[in-house]
């Protein structure tokens, strides 16, 4: 029985955990690294990446995907203010590929099909790459609002999902930032209803800073 590079290295590597979308955890790291990973899939340097780069704040996050995979020491500083995940497996790098994510992250069809799980699946998206802020109208009112931002497939796709699973969100258009796509609620009845969705059956797997700012 061959044993991989990356076994051998990491014994306890589940080289197979994207091989099957069965979960919401799996789900939920999914849309995290289709928002905000890197992939990296280079047969001739035998070199089949994964990293994630998020604040240094935010590093618990990291070792929660370091347990979930059955790895550690994956975590590293990266400059001052950041922390990085980063594993080399090339089993995990070709699932992902099948699911549709490469090294320009392309978001393809093959995702749509995770349904039970979409409410993890668009959780990490949002941590990956969307927010949650407080804001001051002219009149002097406080507001706050929620938002996801990515490429246009992506963002279509999310607005799409959450009008379909959240009965009576509001149908709020996208608008375009320069080269990404954004969608944001910021009615209360629709936070309300988008907090409720998103951290339903949870597992702990969310970003605690983002799900702080929701419940400030």
């Amino acid at each position: 029985l061959l044993i991989s590079s990356a076994k051998r290295l990491n014994p306890k590597l589940i080289e197979d955990y994207f091989e099957k979308i069965d979960s919401n955890e799996k789900a939920y790291w999914l849309g995290w690294i289709i928002s905000d990973g890197a992939i990296t899939n280079s047969p001739k340097q035998n070199k089949f990446q994964l990293e994630l780069t998020i604040k240094k704040e935010d590093e618990e996050i990291l070792h929660l995907l370091e347990k979930d995979l059955g790895v550690t020491n994956k975590v590293y500083p990266s400059q001052k203010k950041y922390s990085r995940f980063s594993l080399g497996c090339k089993k995990l790098i070709l699932d992902l590929e099948k699911l549709g994510i490469s090294q320009n992250k392309t978001f393809s069809v093959k995702v749509h099909s995770l349904i039970l799980f979409n409410a993890a699946f668009i959780r990490g998206i949002f941590d990956g790459d969307g927010g949650f802020s407080h804001y001051q109208r002219s009149s002097g009112q406080i507001c706050n609002e929620l938002s996801f931002c990515g490429n246009e497939f992506i963002i279509n796709w999310v607005r799409k999902t959450l009008i379909k699973e959240i009965p009576n969100l509001s149908k709020n258009t996208i608008t375009k930032e320069n080269s990404i796509k954004r969608i944001r609620w910021s009615n209360k009845k629709d936070l309300i209803l988008l907090k409720k969705y998103l951290y339903t059956n949870h597992n702990n797997h969310y970003l605690k800073r983002k799900y702080n700012l929701i419940n400030a």
